[in-house]
C-alpha cells in the first residue's frame, strides 16, 4: 500500500504556482540579456565617441603609409559600428519579449504565453547571436584602445596588439567552453524506465556530465508547443551554444 501510495504522489501533475514561478524565472533570465546589452551599448558610445586616430583620418594614416595604425583604426570603426547595432538588436528583442511575457502572466494568459514564445523562438536565437556579437565587438574596441595608448612606434604598438590579443582570446576561450558546456541544460532529458530509482536517475545525469567532453549535444528543433521537447538524440562532434533556450 505504501509503495502504491508514492506512485500516486510521483504522479501528480505539478503544482501550478510553481509552474508560474519557472515561467517568471525564464522571463528573469531573459532580461538579463536586455541589461547586459544595454551596458555594453553605452560602454561602446562612450569608447567610440572618445576614439580619434592620429592625424584624424584613417584614410591620411594610409596614404602616409601608417598600415598597423591604419588597420587598427579601420577594425575599430567597423566592429564599433556593428556591435552599437547588435546591442540594440538586443536590447529591443529581449525587452519586448520580457515586456509581454509579463503582461500575458499578470492577464492569466499562460497559454497565450506558450504560443508567444513558441512563434518567437527564432527571433530570441537573433537576439542571442547578436548578443554575443555585441559583446565580442566591445572587446575588439577595448584592444585597439588599449594598445593605441602604448606608443607610436610601430614595432612597440605591433607587439602590445599581440600581447593584448592573446589575452583577449583567454576570454574568448572560456566563454565558448561555458555555451558549450551549458549545452546539458537544454537538452531534451534522458529517458528514464518507470521502476528506475532516484538514484538511478541521478546516475544517468552524472552520465551525461562525464561524457560531455567527448561529446556534445544537438540543437533541439523548434515545436510548436514551448514546453514541448523534440526527439533530438545526442550526436557526437555538434558544436553548440547555450542559445538552445531561446529557440524553443
Amino acid at each position: 500500500d505504501d509503495d502504491d501510495g508514492a506512485d500516486e504522489e510521483e504522479e501528480e501533475p505539478p503544482d501550478q504556482s510553481q509552474v508560474l514561478d519557472r515561467k517568471r524565472d525564464r522571463l528573469d533570465g531573459l532580461e538579463v540579456y536586455a541589461v547586459v546589452s544595454a551596458i555594453s551599448a553605452g560602454t561602446m558610445v562612450a569608447v567610440f565617441d572618445s576614439y580619434q586616430p592620429a592625424g584624424g583620418d584613417v584614410f591620411d594614416l594610409f596614404h602616409q603609409g601608417r598600415y598597423l595604425e591604419f588597420l587598427m583604426s579601420a577594425i575599430f570603426l567597423i566592429t564599433g559600428s556593428v556591435g552599437i547595432v547588435c546591442s540594440l538588436h538586443c536590447i529591443f528583442i529581449f525587452s519586448l519579449v520580457t515586456m509581454y511575457g509579463r503582461t500575458a502572466i499578470g492577464m492569466d494568459r499562460d497559454d497565450a504565453l506558450d504560443i508567444f514564445f513558441a512563434g518567437t523562438g527564432i527571433q530570441r536565437f537573433h537576439g542571442f547571436r547578436t548578443f554575443v556579437g555585441s559583446l565580442y565587438a566591445l572587446m575588439f574596441e577595448l584592444i585597439v584602445v588599449i594598445t593605441s595608448k602604448v606608443s607610436d612606434k610601430p614595432f612597440v604598438h605591433l607587439l602590445a596588439v599581440i600581447v593584448t590579443s592573446r589575452l583577449m582570446y583567454n576570454v574568448y576561450s572560456d566563454t565558448q567552453i561555458v555555451m558549450d558546456k551549458a549545452s546539458v541544460i537544454f537538452a531534451p532529458r534522458p529517458q528514464i524506465s518507470s521502476d528506475s530509482t532516484k538514484d538511478d536517475a541521478s546516475l544517468s545525469l552524472g552520465s551525461i556530465g562525464n561524457n560531455s567532453d567527448d561529446e556534445s549535444i544537438a540543437i533541439p528543433a523548434l515545436t510548436d508547443d514551448d514546453n514541448a521537447c523534440s526527439q533530438t538524440e545526442f550526436t557526437p562532434s555538434t558544436s553548440l551554444s547555450s542559445s538552445l533556450d531561446l529557440r524553443n
